[in-house]
């Protein structure tokens, strides 16, 4: 074999052949190599290649006894962050929020794998736990692992059962120095472990603040504002925040959605819910009114008694209004009054003739009521005080006329007038006499809205209360929503007997409801499964215990003082638990394997 022949052999290949076989001409003038037999062997070898899943299963088949080196039975495994990052040393903080962004997911499940391991895995967690505490107590009895004058020198045996038992204190202390002890610790923690992090600060400043905010001073106020900021950032705080605007955006679909179904009304479901939450009278005024105990014409009568309370504060207001205005004695004269009185009188007349004779016959009896009064004692009739009796004088006549005649619109020429002398000398009264102006119309929007008068029937004004839950239709003072609502200001109960009595039907009640039910019916027989979502009594009955189901949580947690910042606590206390117990496992499992690769 030549020189040329010689530089085609494959790299690392040596040859055995003794040196005198050697052909002529042929040098050997290489560094002397190990001998390697073969020309297999001769080839660069590559490292054995880690078993994939299906290698593990046809190994598991063939040996039962095969144990997986990353597996656990019955523990669930912390899922890695992003195994394609790139290592930590060099990472540059410019990078690290893009990293972050993108390992956001991967972290969440981490944070919620070690919150539920506490509640899936109470016994590992404890364990974990209790030996770890022990690990601790074991370092702190002895800071240093330093003898004591006179102590024996510890066997070989006594300082492997002492780092036996210290181990988990060393692991749990390595994953933080890991974290948080150095600058590159913490870029790689903040990129792959974003959740992780504000867990960590969340719980330092909730727990420290709370401490500090029970000193006084400055550093009292310093831990307030701490405590704040730490369940601003904490991750259950925000998942909070995130299911309760879900809930917010959903409640409004789900509502108009039924109320639509059942033609109940969106309000009618809202109160369902909310009677169950609530309890007391208003679950069983609801209840009463859904399952029929109570007839339709109580909610007339609760809306009229809530009528005659508004007509009672009207006057309470009213009365105690003059109570103030009685003590201004002030004389007020007539010069305006009577100026009014002379242009009221230019009303339905030409050229000082009366051609309207109802005008006229009014304004004859405004200037006699005028004329009397002006001749009692002035002391007592020409004050505040007595012009508005007057005023109320001249407003019955004034109110007799028609709105728009020409006897009307005199009446109120003089009415007015006597309304600005007494507001001139007395501005309270202006306020006083605003407050009741506004208390009738709204006594009079509510009766004419509802039907609530004398004339109208029971059943016409049970349908209009009905109605209000059902519709937007607006009003000249208001909304028929609003006007209920403020009857319910006087009377609680009512919107609940209302929503009973609109959700007592088993059949979907108005057009919409009916016709919905009957197109889905012809569209998709197989839609006959939705029926009960178009039925006022099912759909009251599901949310009303909803809402109860609700109610009753909230009750326990108040009888057991259950705050919302007692269970941020709790919630991070099972984090820590449950991510030093998935610390102490891959601990044993790093040892477990170590163990294996011993021959």
């Amino acid at each position: 074999m030549d020189a040329d022949a010689m530089s085609d052999l494959p790299p690392g290949f040596v040859l055995d052949t003794p040196k005198a076989a050697l052909p002529p001409g042929f040098v050997l003038d290489a560094p002397a190599r190990p001998k390697v037999v073969g020309a297999a062997m001769a080839i660069q070898q590559k490292p054995p290649a880690m078993p994939t899943p299906e290698d593990e299963g046809r190994i598991a088949l063939e040996n039962p006894a095969y144990v997986p080196p990353d597996a656990r039975a019955g523990i669930s495994q912390p899922r890695p962050a992003n195994t394609n990052q790139p290592p930590a040393s060099g990472r540059s903080w410019m990078t690290v929020p893009r990293e972050a962004l993108s390992n956001l997911p991967a972290s969440a499940g981490n944070f919620v794998n070690a919150l539920v391991q506490p509640i899936i895995h109470p016994i590992d967690t404890g364990k974990a736990l209790v030996s770890l505490a022990d690990a601790v107590g074991s370092k702190i009895s002895r800071p240093g692992n330093l003898l004591r004058v006179g102590d024996p020198e510890p066997t070989p045996e006594q300082l492997k059962a002492r780092a036996e038992r210290e181990a988990p204190a060393d692991a749990v202390g390595q994953f933080l120095v890991d974290r948080y002890g150095s600058e590159e610790g913490i870029k790689n923690t903040l990129a792959t472990d974003p959740v992780g992090v504000m867990a960590d600060v969340a719980t330092v400043l909730t727990g420290g603040g709370a401490a500090a905010a029970r000193a006084p001073g400055i550093v009292g106020k310093v831990g307030q504002v701490t405590g704040k900021l730490g369940a601003a950032i904490d991750p259950l705080t925000i998942a909070g925040d995130a299911v309760k605007g879900a809930g917010r955006l959903a409640e409004p679909v789900i509502s108009n959605t039924l109320g639509m179904t059942t033609g109940a009304g969106t309000e009618s479901v809202r109160v369902a819910g909310r009677a169950g939450r609530e309890g007391g009278d208003a679950a069983k005024t609801f209840t009463a009114n859904m399952r029929g105990d109570v007839p339709v014409d109580q909610i007339v009568d609760m809306a009229k008694s809530g009528l005659e309370k508004i007509r009672q504060e009207r006057a309470e207001a009213y009365k105690a209004g003059k109570v103030d205005l009685s003590k201004d004695k002030t004389v007020i004269p007539f010069d305006d009054i009577d100026a009014a009185i002379g242009k009221a009188s230019e009303v339905g007349a030409f050229k000082g003739v009366n051609i309207n004779r109802p005008a006229g016959k009014t304004m004859d009896e405004i200037s006699a009521i005028v004329s009397e009064w002006k001749a009692l004692d002035p002391a007592e009739f020409h004050t505040p005080e007595g012009l508005d009796a007057l005023k109320r004088s001249i407003g019955a006549v004034r109110d007799s006329a028609e709105h728009g005649t020409p006897a009307r619109v005199a009446a109120d020429r003089v009415y007015n007038a006597v309304k600005t002398e007494i507001e001139t000398q007395a501005p309270a009264y202006a306020k006083m006499m605003e407050d009741y102006a506004r208390s009738s119309e709204k006594l009079k929007e509510v009766t004419r809205t509802f039907s609530l008068g004398e004339r109208a029937t029971g059943e016409t004004a049970a349908r209009k209360l009905q109605a209000a839950t059902r519709d937007g239709a607006q009003t000249s003072w208001r909304n028929r929503g609003e006007l209920l609502e403020e009857l319910s200001k006087y009377v609680p109960d009512l919107p609940y007997a209302i929503a009973g009595q609109s959700t007592n039907a088993l059949a979907p009640r108005g057009i919409v409801g009916r016709g919905g039910l009957t197109a889905s019916l012809i569209a998709n027989p197989a839609n006959a499964l939705l029926a009960p979502a178009f039925s006022p009594r099912f759909v009251g009955e599901t949310v009303y215990l909803g809402g109860k189901a609700i109610g009753t949580i909230d009750d326990v947690a108040d009888a057991l003082g259950i705050t919302t910042n007692a269970l941020r606590g709790i919630g991070q206390a099972a984090f820590q638990a449950g991510r030093t117990e998935n610390v102490m496992r891959a601990r044993d499992l790093r040892r477990t394997n170590e163990l294996r690769a011993v021959p």
